[in-house]
């Protein structure tokens, strides 16, 4: 990816709110997967759209903060 094209997507990602983020994998179901993850506790749990959320948010970020080389 061009670094002009890294911030094109940087802007359009970041243009997304909070509630649009969870509105996209509310929609598209996204617990019905049947996905599980470790919680914090150490215990299996089902993957919830706050998951999704937050992961989504921590590549969002990567993407606006890392540079394109060359």
């Amino acid at each position: 990816m061009s670094e002009a094209g890294r911030r094109f997507l940087a802007e359009r990602l970041s243009a997304l709110t909070d509630a649009q983020i969870r509105a996209l994998f509310t929609v598209a179901r996204i617990e019905l997967l049947g996905e599980t993850t470790t919680g914090s506790d150490g215990n299996k749990r089902p993957v919830t759209v706050d998951d999704w959320v937050a992961a989504f948010k921590r590549r969002r970020a990567q993407l606006v903060d890392q540079r394109c080389a060359g």
